[in-house]
């Protein structure tokens, strides 16, 4: 920009941004509305935010939840089982060498 490069250039150039971004600034730019331009731009970004944020908020806690079950239930079976997986081991003669 201290070349006097158009901003939508310069970001392109730099690949700092989305291409999207870039397409809309220069549009903007060429049109004199970029104030305007930006301010479109910041609120397509906040709804598509707010839109992952309300699906990470229905998604996650049930998933959460599977996964605590899942993990505490196999922990709880695991426990249940390997005494009898041993007393059987004993039972059957495996445990003398």
């Amino acid at each position: 920009m201290r070349e006097g490069v158009p901003l939508g250039e310069a970001l392109h150039r730099e690949r700092l941004v989305p291409d999207l971004v870039v397409w809309m600034i220069s549009f903007g730019e060429r049109q004199g509305t970029l104030g305007p331009t930006l301010h479109q731009l910041a609120l397509m970004y906040r709804r598509q935010a707010e839109v992952r944020t309300a699906f990470l908020r229905t998604v996650l806690p049930p998933l959460l939840i599977v996964l605590l079950a899942l993990t505490l239930g196999s922990l709880f079976i695991f426990g249940m089982m390997l005494p009898l997986f041993e007393l059987l081991d004993g039972l059957s003669g495996g445990g003398k060498k």
